[in-house]
């Protein structure tokens, strides 16, 4: 009895190999708004995060050091460092968000992934959230995939 629940279970899954990706995503539902949602917000994070990162340097390159008192300097090169860290989280988690989406879907984990996107979605509103339309989207595009629709 074992044997024979083996060999189906064996045949199912080359049939599932041989069919195209197409045919195969059509069976095995997937939140498809939700993906969508969240890859776009992961996109618009990635965005905000590298035009967050490029003001750093562009605000330090543009301030006339020689009027600034020694005292504000400081303040003026540090506030440049700050916006190129925020940057760099606000890239890290558009990659991370893009990537979550991709695999964790297709690999059927619609649940871990939407809480993963939601938690991300809203700890990158240090670096603007993707213009804050990347963030509302992770936020509703996470729940979507938490409800699986």
């Amino acid at each position: 009895m074992a044997a024979e629940d083996e060999t189906i279970l064996e045949e199912e899954n080359i049939e599932e190999e041989m069919m195209p990706p197409s045919k195969l995503m059509e069976e095995k539902k997937y939140p498809v708004i939700g993906f969508a949602l969240s890859l776009v917000a992961g996109v618009l994070i990635l965005i905000g995060g590298i035009v967050v990162f490029a003001l750093g340097p562009f605000i330090a390159s543009v301030v006339p050091w020689t009027e600034i008192p020694a005292d504000a300097q400081f303040g003026v090169g540090l506030a440049g460092g700050v916006l190129v860290a925020m940057g760099s989280i606000g890239i890290s988690f558009g990659i991370i968000i893009i990537l979550m989406d991709i695999f964790l879907v297709k690999a059927g984990k619609t649940i871990p992934g939407g809480v993963v996107i939601i938690v991300l979605s809203l700890i990158s509103l240090i670096s603007l959230g993707g213009f804050f339309i990347g963030f509302i989207l992770g936020i509703i595009g996470g729940i979507l995939m938490l409800a699986n629709k």
